[in-house]
């Protein structure tokens, strides 16, 4: 999430119909300023709102308009996920920032080129870094344990998407409606897709991928517990890929991670 910082009067915010418009490539997300609260920050108020940028969207421009109530659009301010790494790699100020300013750079130029966007403008463009640490070669499987009648354990995944994300895939002989699906005693609702069902775990941070996640699923008799990890999907798909796109990805998202543990510490 790119965080924009906005200083509004009471008046502006107050007038009927005001909304700010943020958009990332072709992705609008409208937020109208009447639900928002100021925030303060060092003393000051902002509003402040969020851009959802994918890894391979560092160099897709993102922009902030506001609106009126007649739908009258004011000045476009911009900016990039890259320009704002660039900025902490250029100061000294941020020097503790910019091992994982570089990572992060890094792990987005791989998802451009593996998803195929913008790689006429990578963001490590002039940044670029070796792979310091090899991914492990060790066996990690999926720890499925427990039985649930009408319902079974299809697989897992990880989604790359605004953030990363845990899929776990069911199949099902009926309806759902009599199941339950946790973890850590938070309850999610399955998503239909196709003849499965999956439940989504998303907004992984980068120092927990090695943090295994229990899905716990239950009828109220019977249960199944599954344990598995973004770090689970790395090892593997790194093993099993003749991608090199794919392993230059997860090679740089393994080492993101590796960074931010030392970083989040």
């Amino acid at each position: 999430g790119m965080k924009l910082y906005a200083q509004l009067t009471d008046r502006f915010v107050s007038g009927s119909g005001m909304y700010a418009k943020i958009c990332v490539g072709s992705a609008e997300q409208k937020v109208m300023l009447s639900d928002m609260e100021p925030q303060i920050v060092d003393g000051k108020s902002y509003y402040v709102f969020t851009a959802n940028v994918a890894a391979a969207q560092m160099t897709e421009t993102i922009t902030l308009q506001f609106f009126n109530g007649a739908d009258e659009g004011g000045e476009i301010y911009t900016c990039t996920v890259r320009d704002y790494l660039v900025q902490i790699l250029n100061s000294q100020d941020y020097a503790d920032s910019h091992q994982i300013a570089s990572q992060l750079l890094n792990y987005g130029a791989k998802a451009q080129a593996y998803f195929g966007v913008n790689t006429d403008d990578f963001a490590n463009a002039g940044y670029e870094i070796d792979t310091e640490h090899e991914i492990p070669q060790e066996n990690m499987e999926t720890v499925v344990s427990g039985n649930v009648s009408g319902i079974r354990f299809y697989g897992a995944a990880l989604v790359f998407e605004h953030r990363i994300a845990v899929r776990y895939y069911f199949i099902a002989e009926g309806a759902v409606d009599g199941y339950s699906f946790a973890v850590n005693g938070k309850t999610y609702t399955p998503v239909n897709k196709g003849d499965m069902y999956y439940i989504e775990i998303a907004g992984i941070n980068p120092q927990d991928y090695a943090t295994v996640i229990e899905l716990i699923v239950t009828d109220g008799n019977s249960s199944i517990s599954i344990e598995y990890s973004p770090m689970h999907y790395i090892v593997r798909m790194y093993s099993k890929t003749e991608s090199t796109q794919l392993k230059e990805l997860l090679d740089a998202l393994y080492n993101y991670h590796l960074t931010a543990e030392n970083y989040s510490a």
